[in-house]
């Protein structure tokens, strides 16, 4: 996706410490204990957010943080 660069690399530092402590994990070394991931995406419709959402949805999946790629979408109603 084009932009958003802040928030890409904010995200490639999450992965990448996510992958660290996997990595760590399989090889027996303590790790700290797990964050939680939450997020919450707000802006004007049609931005991306849905988008943006279901690729992390599966990008955590992915990594093992999921046991399924889903996102929940909720609106104001």
């Amino acid at each position: 996706m084009i932009g958003l660069q802040s928030i890409k690399e904010n995200m490639q530092i999450t992965f990448d410490r996510i992958r660290f402590e996997n990595n760590r994990k399989k090889m027996g070394f303590s790790v700290p204990p797990q964050h939680a991931h939450h997020m919450i995406f707000t802006g004007n419709p049609g931005t991306g957010k849905t988008t943006v959402a279901q690729m992390i949805g599966k990008i955590y999946h992915s990594l093992g943080l999921l046991s399924q790629g889903d996102v929940i979408v909720t609106e104001r109603a």
